[in-house]
């Protein structure tokens, strides 16, 4: 049975009113375990660097190689060109 209201615009059937209001209540629950779960993965992830700072020092070494590594990779990859002036060093 299609019950049927007026709207501003013209005619609004009720029964796909209540589908999408559902679709996007689940939608959001949806969404919200997805944020539940990054939130849980992401704290696992800091633990475990934690952990591996406390049993190895040398890990924060390794970091910043691996970090400085990355920012040089996206400067030479980079469209921008940045030329040190030779007036400068003097």
């Amino acid at each position: 049975m299609w019950m049927i209201l007026k709207a501003n615009n013209g005619w609004i059937e009720v029964k796909q009113v209540a589908a999408q209001e559902a679709e996007q209540a689940k939608f959001i629950v949806e969404k919200a375990e997805q944020d539940k779960k990054c939130a849980i993965i992401r704290a696992q992830g800091v633990r475990l660097i934690g952990q591996a700072i406390a049993k190895n020092p040398a890990f924060l070494a390794l970091r910043r190689i691996e970090a400085a590594r990355e920012v040089a990779q996206k400067i030479a990859n980079s469209a921008n060109r940045v030329m040190p002036s030779l007036m400068s060093c003097c």
